[in-house]
């Protein structure tokens, strides 16, 4: 995803260095030369008039340099001078930019075009965009330049093939399987309406990461841990940190028999080797099961680490069988 609009103050820094890295490659097919500190401060500012004039100027002496043109023909979009901003990007295109740049001019036309109300042209440049790398789904989403195009047919093809490109974890069943355990749960001891903790299950990194929240009720400890695919073998993985420094390691998780099942091996601080099985079994929408148990022997026996019902806050459900 590549972006050139600026961003509110609390996220700058962050997006800053985003855009500097985003950048470095392109900044290297334009000879090193980089766009002028000047007509950045100015672009970053919202200062559009400013920032337009800069960029031309440096422009007159370097112009080779396409994102010096991608970001005054924004300057130009946000000043109301879509024709201005398409005489910028036509010249950046006669430059014949590679793919990486060409996605950013063609976007900006489109931009320019959809503010012109010239939908179809508007809608074919972005195609050819996104057929370049333009998949800035904030853009399409909020960016008032699409406004005339955004309820159109084909832009919602475009912006659904764009957030594909962007979150391809939303798309992969396997990133989905975990699913089933995000949300907001109370957390009782199976069998018994004893109270364990509270937990928050949050699904978050673009859909490939599941986020685990844990307090323990009436008790000093929480934790949290990392629930992933992982890309080397394509299994789940989950990583957990405690209050009391312990760090466990699942690993090899699949979702299969209606429960998404881990295995684990480490060694305990009286340095035996301890492995055993993680499981959380799907009760359906508003229950999980929490399975954990342990060998120090090689398998030949196995003890309840603990056992958990999740009921989610708010259904109504009982922790009973």
């Amino acid at each position: 995803m590549l972006s050139e609009a600026p961003v509110p103050p609390r996220v700058a820094c962050f997006t800053g260095v985003f855009i500097l890295v985003t950048f470095a490659p392109l900044l290297a097919q334009s000879n090193a030369v980089q766009t002028p500190p000047l007509a950045d401060s100015l672009f970053f500012a919202g200062d559009w008039a400013g920032a337009k004039v800069a960029y031309q100027t440096f422009i007159e002496t370097n112009p080779k340099v396409v994102p010096a043109y991608i970001r005054a023909s924004l300057a130009a979009i946000r000043l109301g001078q879509p024709a201005d901003a398409l005489q910028i990007l036509s010249a950046a295109a006669r430059l014949e930019p590679p793919a990486a740049q060409l996605a950013l001019v063609q976007a900006r036309m489109a931009m320019a075009e959809s503010v012109r109300r010239n939908v179809a042209v508007a809608l074919t440049l972005l195609e050819k965009a996104q057929a370049s790398g333009y998949n800035n789904v904030v853009e399409l989403d909020g960016d008032a330049a699409f406004e005339s195009v955004r309820g159109k047919t084909r832009f919602k093809g475009v912006r659904a093939k764009a957030f594909a490109n962007s979150y391809p974890c939303m798309a992969d069943p396997k990133a989905r399987a975990f699913d089933f355990w995000v949300g907001e749960w109370d957390v009782y001891v199976r069998g018994s309406q004893q109270r364990a903790g509270t937990s928050s299950i949050q699904n978050v990194s673009g859909g490939c990461m599941i986020l685990e929240n844990w307090t323990s009720w009436n008790a000093p400890y929480s934790g949290k841990s990392m629930n992933f695919v992982d890309a080397a073998t394509g299994k789940w993985k989950q990583v957990w940190a405690g209050a009391g420094r312990d760090v466990t390691h699942f690993s090899d998780g699949e979702y299969r028999d209606g429960a998404m099942r881990f295995g684990y091996e480490n060694v305990n601080p009286q340095g035996q080797k301890v492995a055993g099985h993680f499981i959380f079994y799907n009760l359906g929408p508003n229950k999980v099961r929490q399975f954990q148990d342990a060998t120090t022997d090689g398998g030949k026996t196995y003890q309840t680490v603990y056992d958990f019902i999740y009921v989610r806050k708010g259904s109504g459900e009982s922790p009973m069988p």
